[in-house]
């Protein structure tokens, strides 16, 4: 292997692998070394590369190659998808393992892998806790432990073969364990303490690095920014929250032990659960609402630059005060867009979060519905696995409010297809109660921000026979069938900006776009999710790693788009771009 070593070393050794099989290709040399040095910055680079290696590789032998985290792993998962569609058929055997619990936040990711599991050859298979004895079996053969400690690590991590490994590869590194003719065994009067989850492992693992207070807390502001985390955007959120920065020898030593992992803008956590296990840890210290706060703070500074750069931006923080605040709120920035962004936001991103434990039937939901619309406490839905839809009765302090969307928008991030309605009861008996007045004030600012959301209804409970709305539980309609093929065809997180696309009226065909539209006049296979050639000037929606290259498109006459820009500005933004 290549591995840490310095770069005249590793071209030497690319050198002589190369050479051992006849490859005389010019300049592959320099883009193998590239490779395995990290220096190529472009997805298209580092898969040109990829092929060449295993175009070598696979003349001698079958490859396996193995795909771990792929829910974080957008660049991988391009390069799967044109390895199996390529036509070479190069004999790739490929093994890529997801969790399915993280998927809902990361859809560029999940709509990949929707695309690979539609091509021939691919099948997923769903992983289970193993069985007590394969689960024994594993400790016990696999790890090498002896039989005493085999039978207690089985017994504390309960099938979970990672919990299993990485207990026993964090007792070997902090030199716990020791040989015997039987297996492992513990050294005598170490500590070995067995920690009752993979939770506990991982605080553990870093109590073992990290031994103050303010470094641990900067970790745990880490985690609650992002997966990936960017540098800056890290120092500037531990100078608000902790008056200092994160030690940089702290820094390199945890990037040493990966736990942590360089990236271009800063670096990422090594395992989506130390990332968990750090949120776990703020939370029941009570530290978390602090770092959400700063957090918060960072990102009104960030609106602030903006606003100080002239563009119109809602404030947000005072859009959940008292409805005096928020009326000169509004006043203040009239912007309806923006407000119209952080009402939706507010109701879908709770339904996001329960889209994996919160699924009910429609009818069950309909009939619960039904029950609270005159006054009436909500029932208690039962969830199902394959519900329909999922819901959030707590959207404010008690059950005035209800908001719900069908799973396949909320893991799809169809935020417009959020339906939210309140109700204020007003019998005698709670008109004249002593927490009235403070109730109302409550349902009053809830209505002044949910109405800018697109599906609100709100009404009195003694209206609930006479003039309140009807309770909408309805599927999305289909779009037309000019449309329907780009429907089918786009990524699923762009579907409901298409759809939106397809509700606008725009002249057609003319307005139809071109799916993965490649660019053949920018190297590195740049192309568009979707595009409009034809319009003047030519559109391009760029997602995922092609928004890298948007100064290429632009140099060319384009305007282009991202998923971003749509979330931002809305889809009215691209329609008036397609319709000039």
């Amino acid at each position: 292997g290549c591995h840490d070593l310095p770069e005249a070393q590793c071209r030497s050794r690319v050198h002589r692998w190369l050479a051992a099989r006849s490859a005389t290709a010019p300049g592959e040399t320099e883009q193998l070394t590239a490779l395995v040095s990290g220096r190529l910055d472009t997805p298209a680079e580092r898969h040109a590369a990829l092929f060449q290696w295993l175009y070598r590789v696979t003349r001698e032998r079958p490859v396996v190659l193995r795909i771990d985290n792929a829910q974080w792993a957008d660049d991988a998962l391009v390069f799967i998808q044109r390895l199996l569609s390529a036509s070479a058929g190069l004999p790739v055997l490929v093994v890529a393992t997801v969790r399915d619990d993280l998927l809902s936040e990361r859809t560029q990711e999940r709509d990949r892998l929707d695309a690979l599991l539609a091509l021939a050859g691919t099948r997923s298979i769903r992983v289970g806790p193993l069985a007590g004895h394969d689960h024994r079996a594993l400790i016990a053969e696999l790890l090498g432990l002896e039989d005493q400690l085999a039978v207690e690590v089985a017994h504390r991590t309960s099938g979970n073969p990672l919990f299993a490994v990485q207990l026993i590869g964090d007792w070997v590194q902090r030199g716990v364990l020791t040989a015997s003719s039987q297996g492992f065994a513990p050294t005598p009067d170490a500590a070995r303490d067995i920690p009752d989850n993979i939770h506990g492992l991982w605080s553990q693992r870093l109590a073992a690095v990290v031994t103050t207070d303010t470094d641990l807390a900067a970790l745990e502001l880490a985690a609650v920014l992002a997966h990936d985390v960017d540098e800056e955007e890290w120092d500037e959120v531990c100078r608000r929250g902790l008056s200092s920065s994160f030690e940089p020898a702290l820094r390199s030593d945890l990037l040493r032990r990966q736990l942590l992992n360089r990236t271009a803008r800063g670096w990422s956590f090594c395992h989506g659960m130390l990332r968990e296990s750090l949120v776990r840890q703020a939370s029941e210290a009570g530290r978390l609402p602090a770092h959400h706060l700063s957090c918060a703070q960072m990102l009104q500074q960030y609106a602030n630059a903006a606003i100080g750069q002239g563009k119109v931006i809602p404030h947000a923080r005072k859009m959940i005060c008292n409805g005096l605040v928020q009326l000169k709120a509004f006043i203040a920035a009239p912007h309806a867009p923006g407000w119209s962004q952080l009402a939706t936001f507010a109701s879908y991103f709770p339904l996001q979060m329960l889209a994996g434990q919160r699924t009910v039937n429609a009818q069950e939901l309909r009939a619960a519905l039904s029950t609270w619309r005159p006054g009436a406490a909500l029932p208690q839905v039962a969830t199902h696995e394959n519900g329909e839809w999922v819901y959030n009765d707590k959207a404010s302090l008690n059950q005035d409010l209800v908001s719900y969307i069908t799973v396949g928008d909320a893991v799809s991030n169809r935020q417009n297809q959020v339906i939210t309605l309140a109700r204020l009861g007003d019998s005698e008996a709670e008109t004249t109660g002593s927490d009235f007045s403070e109730r109302w004030r409550r349902f009053l600012a809830c209505l002044n921000m949910y109405q800018f959301s697109e599906n609100f209804r709100f009404w009195a409970a003694s209206e609930s026979d006479t003039t309140a709305p009807e309770i909408p539980l309805e599927a999305v309609e289909a779009v037309s069938d000019d449309w329907q093929p780009v429907m089918e065809d786009v990524l699923p997180s762009l579907q409901p900006y298409v759809q939106e696309l397809a509700s606008a009226a725009l002249p057609l065909p003319a307005a139809l776009p071109k799916v993965e539209y490649f660019n053949e006049q920018i190297e590195d296979d740049a192309f568009a999710e979707l595009a409009w050639p034809d319009c003047s000037p030519p559109v391009a929606l760029l997602a995922g790693d092609q928004a890298d290259f948007a100064s290429a498109w632009h140099d060319q006459g384009w305007k282009v788009v991202t998923p971003d820009d749509l979330q931002a500005k809305g889809v009215a933004h691209l329609i008036d771009l397609i319709a000039k």
